[in-house]
């Protein structure tokens, strides 16, 4: 094992002092930014402004407010994590001394993971329960060998890549969002779009806490206890040491197919052998299927003869979105989907449009042919709003595909239904760190860890 890494990640560090908010947040940080600037400007030349000065005046206040919102917000996680989960008493242990102490008793502390980029609604904690939140204090990079990295859980993936790109590293799979803690990615199985395996299957250890008895528990991959710790609801996780790799260049290639309604299943498959021939072939696939377009992406490695400089901010921005823009990147930014604490989507879908984010994991012998389904989700979602995004996971001999789909509540039992009857979906496991619901209609829900021990 190397050194530590990262010694400004010091044990028992805030948040605030780690985190870097023009490199984690950089549109939040940007918008307070500007709102700080305009508010001055419109109350100090309000005279010079058509219309009453005192109109000028509220809305330069109104500005400064959520400028500097918006700036403690991408400061602090802390922040976030109210904003998502509600506001109550969270302990934010600083030592592993503390977090034994809070798992001890008949009223253990369980730990709320960061994963702020899910729209999710999620049960506020009772006063009389013991919350732990990780992020606060408990982050850091552990100890790092030539293929793999352990962090403690409360560090959130984008310091993790901090580090990694620091050495010249990449994770084998991650979720899309650098807000998400290592703890959380465990213990929901998230993952980005790797078909050879996920971020669990390159898992090599962990460490947690046995809540009720305090007791430290150290398992490796293989351990007949270890899937029960990974998923198990009576352990706090604390370390994680998982597989890297070396960083690449590589090619991303982003096609947006436009659809409606009326789209023919020849016209898919035109489309695909014209413009998107081989696309599934990719080590990284994922497609996002709305009303209106049917987006594909995805990543050639080592590409030949091509300048990571090829491309410039704009077209990266617009990739993000989906607007069918290729470009060249790194193995490790490249699976970074978002960079942000997206704070005005988040509480504007959740608050007001009421959007409810739903993943359902599909186990199958030989996975789906997306181009033929493709068109049952552009009817469903042209109808119904929303869209949703796919990606596959084949090992072991199967097939693991993600539905992950956003509609609003009321919507739900018709996007199941639609997947029983038109995509033959029987049987699958929620996402436990999104939007939950207790039924699928006709679809059986399967239990999360069982779902994925048996899968692992």
């Amino acid at each position: 094992m190397s050194e530590p890494l990262a010694p400004e990640q010091t044990h028992g560090q805030r948040s605030c002092v780690r985190w870097d908010p023009c490199f984690n947040a950089p549109i939040g940080t940007c918008l307070a930014i500007i709102l700080s600037v305009v508010c001055p400007v419109l109350i100090v030349y309000r005279e010079d402004l058509p219309s009453a000065s005192w109109i000028w005046v509220v809305l330069g206040a109104i500005m400064g407010f959520l400028g500097l919102w918006l700036l403690y917000a991408s400061i602090a996680q802390g922040c976030r994590r109210r904003l998502r989960l509600g506001v109550w008493p969270v302990a934010e242990p600083d030592t592993l001394e503390k977090i034994i102490e809070l798992c001890k008793g008949p009223n253990p502390a369980f730990a709320v993971g960061e994963c702020w980029a899910y729209h999710t609604a999620i049960k506020y904690a009772q006063p009389e329960e013991k919350i732990i939140a990780l992020g606060a204090f408990w982050s850091g990079v552990v100890s790092m060998s030539d293929d793999t990295v352990r962090v403690r859980t409360g560090m959130l993936w984008g310091e993790v890549m901090h580090v990694l790109w620091e050495k010249n590293r990449a994770p084998m799979d991650r979720p899309a969002f650098d807000q998400m803690s290592i703890g959380a990615s465990v213990r929901v199985a998230a993952h980005g779009f790797f078909k050879d395996g996920w971020f669990i299957d390159y898992l090599r250890a962990l460490q947690a806490v046995e809540r009720g008895t305090g007791k430290v528990v150290e398992v490796k991959r293989g351990d007949y206890n270890f899937w029960e710790v990974a998923f198990g609801a009576n352990y706090v996780l604390t370390e994680a040491e998982f597989e890297t790799q070396q960083n690449r260049l590589v090619k991303v290639t982003g096609k947006s197919h436009a659809t409606n309604a009326n789209t023919t299943q020849q016209e898919v498959d035109a489309y695909v052998q014209a413009e998107a021939l081989g696309w599934r072939d990719a080590p990284f696939v994922n497609m996002s299927v709305g009303g209106n377009a049917i987006n594909r992406k995805w990543y050639t490695l080592d590409p030949v003869g091509v300048d990571e400089k090829d491309q410039n901010c704009l077209e990266y921005g617009r990739r993000l979105v989906w607007s069918g823009v290729s470009g060249i990147d790194s193995l490790g930014d490249a699976q970074t989907i978002i960079r942000e604490n997206w704070l005005v989507p988040f509480v504007l879908g959740r608050e007001f449009l009421g959007s409810a984010n739903v993943e359902i994991f599909v186990k199958t012998d030989h996975g789906f042919d997306w181009d033929k389904i493709a068109l049952f989700l552009v009817k469903f979602h042209a109808q119904y709003n929303g869209r949703c995004d796919l990606r596959e996971r084949k090992r072991n001999g199967f097939t693991i595909t993600a539905f992950d789909f956003i509609v609003f509540p009321n919507d739900i039992p018709a996007w199941f239904d639609m997947a029983y009857s038109q995509l033959k979906i029987k049987s699958g496991s929620l996402h436990p760190g999104k939007y939950t619901v207790p039924d699928a209609g006709q679809i059986q829900l399967l239990d999360h860890a069982k779902f994925w021990i048996e899968a692992s």
